[in-house]
Protein backbone atom coordinates (compact mmCIF):
# COMPACT_ATOMS: atom_id res chain seq x y z
CA UNK A 1 0.00 0.00 0.00
CA UNK A 2 0.90 3.32 -1.02
CA UNK A 3 1.24 5.53 2.71
CA UNK A 4 2.11 8.85 1.48
CA UNK A 5 -1.29 10.16 1.56
CA UNK A 6 -2.54 8.69 4.63
CA UNK A 7 -0.15 11.29 6.61
CA UNK A 8 1.70 14.19 4.15
CA UNK A 9 -1.36 15.90 4.64
CA UNK A 10 -1.57 15.80 8.61
CA UNK A 11 2.33 16.87 8.41
CA UNK A 12 1.91 19.57 6.05
CA UNK A 13 -0.91 20.86 8.12
CA UNK A 14 1.93 20.40 11.40
CA UNK A 15 4.63 22.38 9.55
CA UNK A 16 4.17 25.96 10.39
CA UNK A 17 3.67 24.94 14.32
CA UNK A 18 6.65 22.82 13.63
CA UNK A 19 9.08 25.43 12.74
CA UNK A 20 7.61 27.29 15.87
CA UNK A 21 8.39 24.28 18.12
CA UNK A 22 12.29 24.29 16.60
CA UNK A 23 12.52 28.01 17.26
CA UNK A 24 10.31 28.36 20.16
CA UNK A 25 10.76 26.17 23.05
CA UNK A 26 7.69 27.38 25.38
CA UNK A 27 5.51 27.17 22.14
CA UNK A 28 6.94 23.91 21.48
CA UNK A 29 5.73 22.46 25.31
CA UNK A 30 2.26 24.22 25.18
CA UNK A 31 1.50 22.25 22.02
CA UNK A 32 -0.54 19.39 22.15
CA UNK A 33 1.03 16.26 21.85
CA UNK A 34 0.30 13.63 18.88
CA UNK A 35 -0.20 10.19 20.81
CA UNK A 36 0.75 7.04 19.47
CA UNK A 37 -2.78 5.91 19.93
CA UNK A 38 -4.10 6.73 16.83
CA UNK A 39 -3.58 3.47 14.86
CA UNK A 40 -0.74 4.71 12.72
CA UNK A 41 2.15 2.97 12.51
CA UNK A 42 4.38 5.93 12.27
CA UNK A 43 7.49 6.04 14.27
CA UNK A 44 8.57 9.50 15.24
CA UNK A 45 12.14 10.22 16.66
CA UNK A 46 14.45 12.98 16.74
CA UNK A 47 17.99 14.16 15.80
CA UNK A 48 20.28 16.76 16.82
CA UNK A 49 20.92 17.77 13.48
CA UNK A 50 20.67 16.85 9.85
CA UNK A 51 22.70 13.77 8.53
CA UNK A 52 25.70 14.88 6.56
CA UNK A 53 24.58 12.84 3.88
CA UNK A 54 22.95 9.96 2.62
CA UNK A 55 25.36 8.32 0.21
CA UNK A 56 26.36 4.78 1.77
CA UNK A 57 29.56 5.63 0.44
CA UNK A 58 30.29 8.93 2.20
CA UNK A 59 30.36 9.95 5.82
CA UNK A 60 30.53 7.55 8.99
CA UNK A 61 29.02 10.01 11.46
CA UNK A 62 26.33 8.25 14.06
CA UNK A 63 23.23 10.36 12.39
CA UNK A 64 24.30 9.86 9.06
CA UNK A 65 24.71 5.95 9.45
CA UNK A 66 21.61 5.31 11.28
CA UNK A 67 19.51 7.21 8.37
CA UNK A 68 21.52 4.94 5.85
CA UNK A 69 20.43 1.59 7.87
CA UNK A 70 16.71 2.83 7.62
CA UNK A 71 17.62 3.59 3.68
CA UNK A 72 19.64 0.96 2.17
CA UNK A 73 20.52 -2.72 2.45
CA UNK A 74 23.63 -4.90 1.50
CA UNK A 75 24.24 -8.23 1.04
CA UNK A 76 24.27 -9.41 4.52
CA UNK A 77 22.19 -7.82 7.58
CA UNK A 78 22.84 -7.97 11.18
CA UNK A 79 20.09 -9.55 13.04
CA UNK A 80 19.27 -8.88 17.03
CA UNK A 81 20.93 -12.44 17.74
CA UNK A 82 24.13 -9.77 17.01
CA UNK A 83 25.42 -11.75 13.77
CA UNK A 84 24.82 -11.21 10.16
CA UNK A 85 22.50 -12.99 7.71
CA UNK A 86 21.85 -13.15 4.20
CA UNK A 87 20.08 -10.07 2.96
CA UNK A 88 20.08 -8.94 -0.74
CA UNK A 89 22.33 -12.03 -1.69
CA UNK A 90 20.10 -15.37 -1.10
CA UNK A 91 23.45 -17.66 -1.51
CA UNK A 92 27.23 -17.11 -1.10
CA UNK A 93 29.59 -19.32 -2.27
CA UNK A 94 33.63 -19.21 -0.99
CA UNK A 95 36.09 -20.83 -2.08
CA UNK A 96 38.34 -23.47 -0.73
CA UNK A 97 41.39 -21.26 -0.15
CA UNK A 98 38.85 -18.51 1.60
CA UNK A 99 39.63 -15.85 -0.87
CA UNK A 100 36.74 -15.70 -3.38
CA UNK A 101 33.27 -15.19 -2.58
CA UNK A 102 30.70 -15.70 -5.41
CA UNK A 103 27.37 -13.98 -4.06
CA UNK A 104 23.85 -15.01 -5.50
CA UNK A 105 21.47 -11.88 -5.36
CA UNK A 106 17.97 -12.56 -5.07
CA UNK A 107 15.25 -10.59 -6.89
CA UNK A 108 15.21 -6.85 -5.53
CA UNK A 109 13.90 -3.58 -6.35
CA UNK A 110 15.54 0.15 -5.69
CA UNK A 111 12.41 2.79 -4.80
CA UNK A 112 11.38 4.00 -8.38
CA UNK A 113 10.60 0.06 -9.61
CA UNK A 114 14.17 -1.00 -11.19
CA UNK A 115 16.02 -3.93 -10.49
CA UNK A 116 18.63 -3.97 -8.27
CA UNK A 117 21.74 -5.71 -10.31
CA UNK A 118 25.18 -6.96 -9.17
CA UNK A 119 26.71 -4.29 -11.18
CA UNK A 120 25.10 -1.74 -8.30
CA UNK A 121 27.59 -3.28 -5.96
CA UNK A 122 30.33 -3.03 -8.39
CA UNK A 123 30.07 0.41 -9.30
CA UNK A 124 29.55 1.81 -5.56
CA UNK A 125 32.52 0.00 -4.35
CA UNK A 126 34.58 0.88 -7.07
CA UNK A 127 33.53 4.72 -6.94
CA UNK A 128 34.41 4.61 -3.44
CA UNK A 129 37.43 3.16 -4.04
CA UNK A 130 38.25 5.91 -6.53
CA UNK A 131 41.15 7.92 -5.37
CA UNK A 132 39.34 11.27 -5.40
CA UNK A 133 36.32 10.23 -4.19
CA UNK A 134 35.59 11.18 -0.57
CA UNK A 135 35.38 8.60 1.51
CA UNK A 136 37.02 8.26 5.18
CA UNK A 137 35.64 4.89 5.59
CA UNK A 138 37.60 3.25 2.53
CA UNK A 139 40.01 1.36 4.37
CA UNK A 140 37.25 -0.74 5.70
CA UNK A 141 37.39 -2.23 1.57
CA UNK A 142 41.30 -3.11 2.10
CA UNK A 143 40.86 -6.77 2.44
CA UNK A 144 39.58 -6.81 -1.25
CA UNK A 145 42.37 -7.52 -3.77
CA UNK A 146 43.64 -4.26 -4.78
CA UNK A 147 41.61 -1.96 -2.70
CA UNK A 148 43.92 -0.55 -0.73
CA UNK A 149 46.42 0.34 -4.00
CA UNK A 150 43.33 1.67 -5.92
CA UNK A 151 42.50 4.07 -3.42
CA UNK A 152 46.10 5.73 -2.70
CA UNK A 153 46.24 5.73 -6.79
CA UNK A 154 49.08 3.06 -7.79
CA UNK A 155 46.64 0.62 -8.91
CA UNK A 156 43.57 1.00 -11.15
CA UNK A 157 40.43 1.16 -9.86
CA UNK A 158 39.58 -1.72 -13.02
CA UNK A 159 41.81 -4.21 -10.89
CA UNK A 160 40.07 -3.79 -7.49
CA UNK A 161 38.73 -7.70 -7.07
CA UNK A 162 34.77 -7.19 -7.29
CA UNK A 163 33.10 -8.10 -10.65
CA UNK A 164 29.85 -8.77 -11.40
CA UNK A 165 29.23 -11.88 -13.48
CA UNK A 166 25.92 -10.96 -14.53
CA UNK A 167 23.16 -9.53 -13.47
CA UNK A 168 22.54 -12.12 -10.39
CA UNK A 169 25.86 -12.66 -9.59
CA UNK A 170 28.57 -10.60 -7.82
CA UNK A 171 32.45 -11.68 -7.43
CA UNK A 172 34.96 -10.26 -4.53
CA UNK A 173 38.39 -11.96 -4.34
CA UNK A 174 40.28 -10.64 -1.11
CA UNK A 175 44.03 -10.11 -0.56
CA UNK A 176 44.20 -12.94 1.75
CA UNK A 177 41.38 -15.20 4.10
CA UNK A 178 39.41 -12.57 6.38
CA UNK A 179 37.40 -14.51 8.41
CA UNK A 180 35.18 -11.42 9.59
CA UNK A 181 33.85 -10.30 5.89
CA UNK A 182 30.37 -11.31 6.14
CA UNK A 183 29.84 -9.59 9.22
CA UNK A 184 31.92 -6.94 7.39
CA UNK A 185 30.21 -5.85 4.56
CA UNK A 186 26.76 -5.98 7.06
CA UNK A 187 27.81 -1.77 7.80
CA UNK A 188 26.23 0.87 5.46
CA UNK A 189 29.50 1.64 3.76
CA UNK A 190 29.13 -1.12 1.61
CA UNK A 191 25.64 -0.68 0.54
CA UNK A 192 25.17 -0.43 -3.14
CA UNK A 193 23.86 2.75 -5.09
CA UNK A 194 22.38 2.45 -8.78
CA UNK A 195 24.97 2.06 -11.22
CA UNK A 196 22.91 3.50 -14.52
CA UNK A 197 21.99 7.14 -12.94
CA UNK A 198 23.65 9.76 -10.44
CA UNK A 199 22.88 9.22 -6.91
CA UNK A 200 19.58 10.40 -5.65
CA UNK A 201 18.46 10.59 -1.93
CA UNK A 202 15.59 9.54 -3.44
CA UNK A 203 16.26 6.11 -4.94
CA UNK A 204 16.91 3.54 -2.11
CA UNK A 205 16.40 -0.46 -1.58
CA UNK A 206 15.89 -0.45 2.21
CA UNK A 207 12.90 -0.87 4.51
CA UNK A 208 11.74 2.65 3.58
CA UNK A 209 12.24 5.51 1.17
CA UNK A 210 12.44 9.15 1.14
CA UNK A 211 9.08 10.69 1.03
CA UNK A 212 9.98 14.05 1.89
CA UNK A 213 13.35 16.48 3.43
CA UNK A 214 13.09 19.87 4.60
CA UNK A 215 16.86 20.51 6.37
CA UNK A 216 17.01 21.46 9.57
CA UNK A 217 13.60 20.77 10.17
CA UNK A 218 11.44 17.64 9.30
CA UNK A 219 12.47 14.46 7.21
CA UNK A 220 9.32 11.85 6.72
CA UNK A 221 10.32 8.22 4.99
CA UNK A 222 7.55 5.64 4.36
CA UNK A 223 7.16 1.58 3.97
CA UNK A 224 9.15 0.98 0.89
CA UNK A 225 6.80 -0.97 -1.05
CA UNK A 226 9.54 -2.81 -3.43
CA UNK A 227 12.07 -3.48 -0.58
CA UNK A 228 12.61 -7.93 -0.85
CA UNK A 229 11.33 -8.02 2.70
CA UNK A 230 8.34 -5.29 2.97
CA UNK A 231 5.81 -8.18 4.56
CA UNK A 232 7.76 -8.03 7.78
CA UNK A 233 7.94 -4.37 8.20
CA UNK A 234 5.07 -3.09 10.44
CA UNK A 235 5.65 0.46 10.56
CA UNK A 236 4.43 2.63 8.10
CA UNK A 237 6.90 5.45 8.55
CA UNK A 238 9.27 7.24 10.66
CA UNK A 239 8.88 10.89 11.14
CA UNK A 240 12.30 12.57 12.00
CA UNK A 241 12.47 15.82 13.43
CA UNK A 242 15.59 17.84 13.69
CA UNK A 243 15.57 19.75 17.35
CA UNK A 244 19.33 20.39 18.53
CA UNK A 245 18.60 21.80 22.20
CA UNK A 246 18.46 18.04 24.65
CA UNK A 247 15.93 19.69 26.74
CA UNK A 248 13.43 20.21 24.39
CA UNK A 249 13.82 16.75 22.75
CA UNK A 250 13.03 15.51 26.61
CA UNK A 251 10.04 17.11 27.23
CA UNK A 252 8.74 16.15 23.41
CA UNK A 253 9.51 12.65 25.16
CA UNK A 254 7.93 12.95 27.97
CA UNK A 255 4.66 15.03 26.05
CA UNK A 256 4.39 11.43 24.10
CA UNK A 257 5.24 13.70 21.15
CA UNK A 258 8.81 11.35 20.39
CA UNK A 259 8.44 7.23 20.53
CA UNK A 260 12.27 6.83 21.36
CA UNK A 261 15.41 8.90 22.96
CA UNK A 262 18.55 8.82 23.78
CA UNK A 263 21.11 5.90 21.71
CA UNK A 264 21.76 7.56 18.33
CA UNK A 265 18.97 9.84 18.53
CA UNK A 266 18.76 12.78 20.37
CA UNK A 267 20.78 12.68 23.71
CA UNK A 268 19.27 12.35 26.95
CA UNK A 269 20.27 15.64 29.27
CA UNK A 270 23.21 14.28 31.70
CA UNK A 271 21.08 16.66 34.56
CA UNK A 272 17.91 14.51 33.79
CA UNK A 273 19.57 10.73 34.22
CA UNK A 274 19.79 10.55 38.02
CA UNK A 275 16.16 11.11 37.94
CA UNK A 276 15.26 8.86 35.10
CA UNK A 277 17.71 6.74 36.48
CA UNK A 278 15.36 6.53 39.86
CA UNK A 279 12.63 6.81 37.89
CA UNK A 280 13.56 2.92 36.48
CA UNK A 281 13.26 4.11 33.12
CA UNK A 282 16.01 4.71 31.88
CA UNK A 283 17.10 1.44 29.75
CA UNK A 284 20.58 0.32 28.58
CA UNK A 285 22.75 -1.57 26.73
CA UNK A 286 26.40 -2.45 26.23
CA UNK A 287 28.13 -0.90 22.96
CA UNK A 288 31.45 -1.55 21.45
CA UNK A 289 31.95 2.27 21.69
CA UNK A 290 35.27 3.83 23.37
CA UNK A 291 36.11 7.32 24.16
CA UNK A 292 40.26 8.25 24.60
CA UNK A 293 42.48 10.94 23.84
CA UNK A 294 44.15 10.89 20.56
CA UNK A 295 47.29 11.70 19.72
CA UNK A 296 48.72 13.70 16.67
CA UNK A 297 52.32 12.01 16.72
CA UNK A 298 53.42 14.48 14.17
CA UNK A 299 53.49 17.33 16.04
CA UNK A 300 55.49 18.45 18.73
CA UNK A 301 55.20 17.60 22.21
CA UNK A 302 53.15 14.32 21.21
CA UNK A 303 55.63 12.69 18.59
CA UNK A 304 57.28 11.80 21.75
CA UNK A 305 55.62 9.02 23.29
CA UNK A 306 56.97 9.67 27.07
CA UNK A 307 54.52 12.58 26.92
CA UNK A 308 51.84 10.88 25.64
CA UNK A 309 52.25 8.38 28.61
CA UNK A 310 52.26 11.21 30.79
CA UNK A 311 48.90 12.65 29.71
CA UNK A 312 47.35 8.76 30.19
CA UNK A 313 48.57 8.32 33.58
CA UNK A 314 47.48 11.21 34.63
CA UNK A 315 43.73 10.94 33.66
CA UNK A 316 40.76 9.80 36.40
CA UNK A 317 38.57 7.28 34.54
CA UNK A 318 36.74 6.74 37.67
CA UNK A 319 35.83 9.89 38.60
CA UNK A 320 34.74 10.42 34.97
CA UNK A 321 32.67 7.44 34.68
CA UNK A 322 30.82 7.90 38.21
CA UNK A 323 30.68 11.88 38.50
CA UNK A 324 29.99 12.34 34.63
CA UNK A 325 28.68 9.73 32.84
CA UNK A 326 26.85 7.77 35.48
CA UNK A 327 25.66 5.18 33.22
CA UNK A 328 28.10 2.43 35.36
CA UNK A 329 30.46 2.53 32.77
CA UNK A 330 34.07 0.64 32.18
CA UNK A 331 36.64 2.22 32.76
CA UNK A 332 39.53 1.87 29.14
CA UNK A 333 42.26 -0.01 30.26
CA UNK A 334 42.75 -1.19 26.94
CA UNK A 335 41.74 0.29 23.32
CA UNK A 336 38.99 -3.01 22.71
CA UNK A 337 35.67 -2.63 24.11
CA UNK A 338 34.45 -5.36 26.17
CA UNK A 339 32.30 -6.64 23.99
CA UNK A 340 34.63 -7.79 21.76
CA UNK A 341 36.15 -10.05 24.19
CA UNK A 342 34.85 -13.30 25.44
CA UNK A 343 36.48 -12.56 29.03
CA UNK A 344 37.96 -9.59 31.00
CA UNK A 345 41.71 -9.11 30.11
CA UNK A 346 43.97 -7.37 31.92
CA UNK A 347 44.19 -3.56 31.38
CA UNK A 348 47.65 -2.60 29.63
CA UNK A 349 48.02 0.21 32.02
CA UNK A 350 47.39 1.10 35.92
CA UNK A 351 43.78 3.49 36.42
CA UNK A 352 45.49 6.57 37.40
CA UNK A 353 48.88 7.10 39.03
CA UNK A 354 50.18 10.29 39.30
CA UNK A 355 53.60 10.15 40.30
CA UNK A 356 54.35 7.77 36.90
CA UNK A 357 52.59 10.44 34.65
CA UNK A 358 54.78 12.75 36.41
CA UNK A 359 58.09 10.83 36.13
CA UNK A 360 57.24 10.27 31.76
CA UNK A 361 56.80 13.78 31.76
CA UNK A 362 59.83 15.08 32.71
CA UNK A 363 61.68 12.27 30.82
CA UNK A 364 59.79 13.53 27.54
CA UNK A 365 60.60 17.25 28.34
CA UNK A 366 63.99 15.89 28.89
CA UNK A 367 64.10 14.23 25.40
CA UNK A 368 62.60 16.99 23.68
CA UNK A 369 64.70 19.55 24.92
CA UNK A 370 61.31 21.51 26.28
CA UNK A 371 60.35 23.03 29.77
CA UNK A 372 56.50 22.19 30.86
CA UNK A 373 55.97 26.24 30.35
CA UNK A 374 56.85 25.35 26.56
CA UNK A 375 53.44 22.56 27.36
CA UNK A 376 50.90 25.24 28.42
CA UNK A 377 47.46 26.14 26.33
CA UNK A 378 48.11 23.29 23.95
CA UNK A 379 44.75 23.28 21.95
CA UNK A 380 42.50 20.20 23.13
CA UNK A 381 39.98 19.69 20.35
CA UNK A 382 36.58 18.07 21.17
CA UNK A 383 32.96 17.72 20.36
CA UNK A 384 30.77 20.08 21.76
CA UNK A 385 27.84 17.76 22.98
CA UNK A 386 27.55 16.31 26.22
CA UNK A 387 28.63 14.17 27.94
CA UNK A 388 32.40 14.88 26.04
CA UNK A 389 32.21 18.86 26.72
CA UNK A 390 31.93 17.57 30.87
CA UNK A 391 34.62 14.92 30.26
CA UNK A 392 36.92 17.29 28.40
CA UNK A 393 36.40 19.79 31.77
CA UNK A 394 37.33 17.35 33.78
CA UNK A 395 40.41 16.14 31.93
CA UNK A 396 41.80 19.76 31.62
CA UNK A 397 41.86 19.88 35.22
CA UNK A 398 43.25 16.66 35.99
CA UNK A 399 46.02 17.10 34.07
CA UNK A 400 46.28 20.58 35.36
CA UNK A 401 46.52 19.14 39.31
CA UNK A 402 48.94 16.55 37.83
CA UNK A 403 50.87 17.65 35.47
CA UNK A 404 51.05 21.15 36.20
CA UNK A 405 49.98 22.00 32.60
CA UNK A 406 46.52 23.59 31.34
CA UNK A 407 45.18 22.41 28.01
CA UNK A 408 43.31 24.76 26.11
CA UNK A 409 39.85 23.37 25.13
CA UNK A 410 38.57 24.14 21.31
CA UNK A 411 35.15 22.85 20.83
CA UNK A 412 33.64 22.66 17.81
CA UNK A 413 30.33 20.50 15.91
CA UNK A 414 30.48 17.55 14.71
CA UNK A 415 31.53 18.18 10.43
CA UNK A 416 34.48 20.51 11.55
CA UNK A 417 35.56 18.42 14.89
CA UNK A 418 35.71 15.35 12.34
CA UNK A 419 37.17 17.33 9.38
CA UNK A 420 39.73 18.36 11.70
CA UNK A 421 40.65 14.64 12.96
CA UNK A 422 40.92 13.63 9.60
CA UNK A 423 43.04 15.67 8.01
CA UNK A 424 45.09 15.57 11.36
CA UNK A 425 44.64 19.36 12.08
CA UNK A 426 45.32 19.17 15.93
CA UNK A 427 48.00 18.38 18.27
CA UNK A 428 45.50 16.82 21.47
CA UNK A 429 42.45 15.40 20.70
CA UNK A 430 39.14 13.97 22.44
CA UNK A 431 38.08 11.13 20.25
CA UNK A 432 35.11 8.60 20.12
CA UNK A 433 34.62 5.62 17.80
CA UNK A 434 31.33 3.12 17.46
CA UNK A 435 32.66 -0.04 16.29
CA UNK A 436 31.40 -0.81 12.03
CA UNK A 437 31.42 -4.83 12.27
CA UNK A 438 31.55 -6.38 15.74
CA UNK A 439 35.14 -7.92 14.97
CA UNK A 440 38.42 -6.96 16.93
CA UNK A 441 39.99 -6.01 13.79
CA UNK A 442 37.58 -3.36 13.58
CA UNK A 443 39.93 -1.24 16.24
CA UNK A 444 43.09 -2.72 15.71
CA UNK A 445 43.09 -2.23 11.57
CA UNK A 446 42.13 1.73 12.26
CA UNK A 447 46.08 2.02 12.88
CA UNK A 448 47.61 -0.55 10.63
CA UNK A 449 48.61 2.68 8.00
CA UNK A 450 48.61 5.87 8.46
CA UNK A 451 46.68 6.89 5.21
CA UNK A 452 43.85 5.82 6.87
CA UNK A 453 41.34 8.47 7.60
CA UNK A 454 40.24 7.29 11.28
CA UNK A 455 43.87 6.88 12.45
CA UNK A 456 43.80 10.16 13.69
CA UNK A 457 47.39 9.61 15.65
CA UNK A 458 49.15 8.98 12.35
CA UNK A 459 50.98 6.34 14.00
CA UNK A 460 52.20 3.09 11.99
CA UNK A 461 54.47 0.04 13.48
CA UNK A 462 56.21 -2.22 11.06
CA UNK A 463 55.96 -4.66 14.05
CA UNK A 464 52.37 -4.11 14.41
CA UNK A 465 51.89 -4.38 10.69
CA UNK A 466 52.78 -8.11 11.18
CA UNK A 467 51.14 -8.80 13.92
CA UNK A 468 48.16 -8.12 11.78
CA UNK A 469 48.98 -9.78 8.67
CA UNK A 470 49.48 -13.04 10.59
CA UNK A 471 46.35 -12.97 12.37
CA UNK A 472 44.75 -13.84 9.10
CA UNK A 473 45.99 -17.26 8.53
CA UNK A 474 45.25 -18.64 12.30
CA UNK A 475 42.89 -21.63 12.00
CA UNK A 476 40.61 -20.37 15.04
CA UNK A 477 38.93 -17.57 16.52
CA UNK A 478 40.71 -18.24 20.40
CA UNK A 479 44.50 -18.42 18.41
CA UNK A 480 43.47 -15.39 16.47
CA UNK A 481 42.68 -13.51 19.34
CA UNK A 482 45.52 -14.89 21.61
CA UNK A 483 48.10 -13.45 19.09
CA UNK A 484 46.41 -9.96 19.00
CA UNK A 485 46.93 -9.40 22.08
CA UNK A 486 50.10 -8.68 20.63
CA UNK A 487 49.74 -5.86 18.66
CA UNK A 488 47.16 -4.60 21.78
CA UNK A 489 50.68 -4.38 23.82
CA UNK A 490 51.93 -2.69 20.86
CA UNK A 491 49.63 -0.31 20.87
CA UNK A 492 49.04 0.62 24.51
CA UNK A 493 53.13 1.09 25.03
CA UNK A 494 53.81 3.46 22.16
CA UNK A 495 50.37 5.29 23.02
CA UNK A 496 48.79 6.91 20.09
CA UNK A 497 45.70 7.01 21.59
CA UNK A 498 44.52 7.19 25.32
CA UNK A 499 41.57 4.98 26.22
CA UNK A 500 38.87 7.17 28.77
CA UNK A 501 36.03 4.40 29.29
CA UNK A 502 34.10 2.19 27.33
CA UNK A 503 29.90 3.15 26.41
CA UNK A 504 27.08 1.73 27.67
CA UNK A 505 24.06 2.94 25.28
CA UNK A 506 21.42 4.90 27.06
CA UNK A 507 17.78 5.22 26.25
CA UNK A 508 13.94 5.94 26.81
CA UNK A 509 11.56 3.95 24.90
CA UNK A 510 7.67 4.65 25.04
CA UNK A 511 5.72 1.77 26.95
CA UNK A 512 3.99 1.23 23.19
CA UNK A 513 7.11 0.75 21.39
CA UNK A 514 7.96 -2.88 20.56
CA UNK A 515 11.02 -4.72 18.71
CA UNK A 516 13.64 -1.36 18.54
CA UNK A 517 16.95 -3.74 17.62
CA UNK A 518 20.04 -1.73 18.86
CA UNK A 519 22.78 -3.98 17.65
CA UNK A 520 26.60 -4.12 18.98
CA UNK A 521 27.37 -1.49 16.77
CA UNK A 522 25.29 0.73 18.06
CA UNK A 523 23.26 0.64 14.77
CA UNK A 524 19.31 0.88 15.53
CA UNK A 525 17.03 -1.09 13.49
CA UNK A 526 13.19 -0.26 12.78
CA UNK A 527 12.76 -3.00 10.87
CA UNK A 528 10.46 -5.08 12.75
CA UNK A 529 9.09 -2.33 14.93
CA UNK A 530 5.65 -2.61 15.88
CA UNK A 531 3.64 0.23 18.16
CA UNK A 532 0.82 -0.67 20.32
CA UNK A 533 -1.95 1.87 20.53
CA UNK A 534 -3.59 0.21 23.49
CA UNK A 535 -0.47 0.20 25.57
CA UNK A 536 -0.52 4.50 26.21
CA UNK A 537 0.63 3.86 30.02
CA UNK A 538 3.83 3.15 31.87
CA UNK A 539 3.35 -0.12 34.06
Amino acid sequence: MHVTGLYRKAFEEKMKVRSLLVLLCCLLLGCQAIPSSKGKQIMRVNFPEDPSTLDPRKGGDPISTTVKFMLFEGLTRMTPASNCELALAKKVEISDDQTVYTFHLRSSFWSNGKPLVAKDFEYAWKTLLAPDFPAPDAALFYPIKNARGAKEGFISVDAIGIKALNDKTLEVTLECPTPYFLELIAFCTFFPVPHDSDFSERVNNGPFKMDAYRPSNLMVLEKNPFYWDAKNVHLEGVQISFIEDETTALNLYQKKELDFLGSRFSPIPLDALPRLKGEGKLQTKALGATSFCTFNTATIPFCNANIRKAFAYAMDREAIVHHITQMEEEVALDPIPPLLKEQVVRGFFPRKDPSQAQAYLQQGLEELGLTKSDLEDIPFVYLINDPHTQVVQALQEQWHKTLGIRVKLEGYTFKVYLDKLIKRDYQLGYGLWIIQYPDLMNIFDRFKFKSNAKNYPGWENSRYIEILDASMTLSTLKKRREHLEKAEEILMEEMPIAPIYHWREIFLQQPYVEGVYISPIGSIHLTHVTLHPERTHEN
